[in-house]
Formats: C-alpha cells, sequence, structure tokens
C-alpha cells in the first residue's frame, strides 16, 4: 500500500469516526435536556471532548508500534468522588496508521492497522496537577496484511485499565487539562496505548 493510499485510508476511518463521535454526542445532549434523572439525581455535571495522539502496541508476534489518534467524548458527574476528586464516564475512539510487520519466523513481512472502541469510568484527583485511573472495557480490531497474500483479522474485547497524569490549564477551576497516560487490555491482542491529549469541559 502506497503513502497517499495509507494517508487517504487515515482520513477517511477518521471522518467516520468524528461522525460517529458528533451523533453520540447530539444524543447525549437530547438525553441531558429532558430532564432525566440518573438513580434519582439530576444529570447537571459537565460534559467532555478531547483528542489525543500517541502510539499503540500488541504483543502479535512481529508487529511493530503504531501512531494512533484518538477522539473522547464523556460525561464528569457533578458529585465529588472520594476526596473532592472528580469521576467521569467516557467514551474513546482511536485509529492507527499502517505499521510493518516485521518477519516472525511463520508467515514474513507485511503491514497491518488497529481500530480500538473503549468504555471507561474514570477517577481524576483534586489539584492543578493530579492523578488520573481508569477501568473499564476495550474493544480491539487488528487487520493484518502480510506480503505472501495472507490476510488475518483478529477482534477481541476484553477489561482494560490504565493511569497517568494530567495539568488544569488555569489553575484548579481550568477547564481544559493535558493529560498523559497509558492503557493496557487484558485479552489475546494485548493491547498498550499511550498518548498524550487535551480534554475539554463544557
Amino acid at each position: 500500500m502506497s503513502k497517499s493510499q495509507s494517508t487517504e485510508k487515515i482520513l477517511s476511518s477518521g471522518k467516520k469516526t468524528v461522525l460517529a463521535c458528533c451523533l453520540l454526542a447530539v444524543s447525549s445532549v437530547s438525553f441531558a435536556d429532558s430532564h432525566t434523572t440518573w438513580f434519582g439525581e439530576t444529570a447537571d455535571g459537565e460534559w467532555l471532548a478531547g483528542f489525543k495522539l500517541g502510539g499503540v502496541a500488541t504483543d502479535i508476534g512481529g508487529h511493530d508500534d503504531a501512531f494512533t489518534g484518538t477522539i473522547v467524548l464523556g460525561y464528569q458527574f457533578s458529585r465529588p468522588a472520594g476526596d473532592r476528586g472528580r469521576s467521569s464516564i467516557e467514551f474513546e475512539f482511536s485509529t492507527s496508521d499502517d505499521a510493518d510487520i516485521t518477519p516472525d519466523g511463520i508467515r514474513g513481512t507485511g503491514e497491518y492497522d488497529m481500530h480500538t472502541f473503549g468504555v471507561f469510568f474514570n477517577y481524576r484527583s483534586p489539584g492543578t496537577v493530579y492523578f488520573k485511573g481508569k477501568l473499564g472495557v476495550l474493544d480491539s480490531n487488528i487487520d493484518s496484511r502480510f506480503d505472501s497474500g495472507v490476510d488475518i483479522k483478529s477482534n477481541d474485547a476484553a477489561f482494560a485499565l490504565g493511569f497517568g497524569f494530567g495539568v488544569r490549564l488555569g489553575g484548579d477551576d481550568g477547564r481544559t487539562a493535558l493529560e498523559a497516560e497509558w492503557v493496557s487490555s487484558t485479552g489475546d491482542n494485548d493491547v498498550n496505548l499511550y498518548n498524550l491529549g487535551l480534554i475539554f469541559e463544557f
């Protein structure tokens, strides 16, 4: 696959991801405006949106790390968690570029790409500089294309956990944060994501 074809594929996948995120955001806002309660409590928290750039690794033999981009949409609950911390539920959509498959002694060389969808419960500690922990489910889809003509697709949904650190721009009450995080899944694909991104509250 040529570099231009790879770029077009990433852009096409990105457009589909953005469309899905927009539809989710619209439906979520409509739901919140319907005066529906969450276990007897009104949904008076804050919406979250953001993006992350980084890398993704898998323990599948011969698959090199790939560059990945992620879009995040979520809802931050108004009630404090723990000692003035913040909790949220977040949906994450990521797609990677084409990365190399080095000889693994079985099928030879090739290339692959990966797409993931995750749902996570997140905790962020109080403070301008804060700790972040997350737990949820990550669905990963890996498409491996070997030069021999063999095409192998691997789909796996598994529990995932992660941690990281963030900085609230503008102090403790800042509505924009810069975050660095690592996430690992427990499934057969054994996916590890490491990212740097921005999260916005609105």
